[in-house]
């Protein structure tokens, strides 16, 4: 979880994912499943957080982390936006503070999203092992897209 050169703490929350991943079953799961193919495309499932004070966060929804994951005595606060969504949420940001947090995500975040992108894909063959149903389905059209055609949802 960087601060940045501005001082603002962001933090990284793949409970999103970790929700898609443990419900993969789920019919409208299958389809979201599948159309991860590389780590960009986990970043829709990845929520962006800050990391502020416990007496500022009073009156703000907070996100449940790791204790161990989080700097002393700050507490995460939802910001709305995932990692696909990092533009709009760095529009105020300065050059320095977006420079910094690229560093993060592609020098410290990428082992993590690694290690999510190999357990999605674990979970996809497990489901194109199961014959019949939704997943089936979803992943012979995934298979003839090539990944492609992918709409959100």
């Amino acid at each position: 979880m960087p601060m940045l050169p501005s001082g603002r703490h962001v933090g990284l929350d793949p409970s999103p994912l970790i929700a898609l991943l443990e419900e993969a079953h789920a019919p409208t799961n299958v389809h979201h499943l599948f159309a991860i193919r590389q780590w960009p495309d986990l970043w829709r499932w990845i929520d962006v957080v800050l990391l502020v004070p416990a007496a500022e966060a009073d009156d703000s929804p907070g996100r449940q982390m790791r204790a161990d994951a989080l700097p002393p005595g700050l507490v995460p606060r939802t910001t709305g936006f995932r990692l696909d969504r990092l533009q709009a949420l760095q529009a105020d940001w300065t050059d320095e503070d977006r420079a910094a947090f690229a560093r993060f995500l592609h020098e410290r975040a990428a082992p993590a999203f690694a290690r999510h992108l190999a357990k999605a894909r674990a979970v996809q063959a497990a489901l194109r092992g199961h014959a019949g149903g939704p997943a089936q389905t979803q992943s012979a059209r995934w298979e003839q897209r090539g990944g492609s055609g992918l709409t959100r949802g």
